[in-house]
């Protein structure tokens, strides 16, 4: 962990959206998605599944 998330960052911001937004999208709060783009919080698959779903990417794309 602790790895910046430049490619979270950069596909949130490519759709439009706020991580307000995203957490209405996926079910977690402001503050997860601020901590996952930040890489201070663990990221289950089921949860990286969830964030490619509505940023319509792939995991890939999003997380290493």
């Amino acid at each position: 962990m602790s790895k910046y998330n430049f490619a979270l960052h950069r596909a949130i911001k490519e759709k439009g959206i706020t991580a307000r937004d995203l957490s209405g999208l996926v079910g977690d709060s402001e503050t997860i998605i601020s901590k996952i783009v930040n890489g201070k919080y663990p990221v289950s698959d089921l949860r990286k599944i969830a964030y490619a779903k509505a940023l319509r990417k792939k995991v890939s794309d999003l997380f290493d």
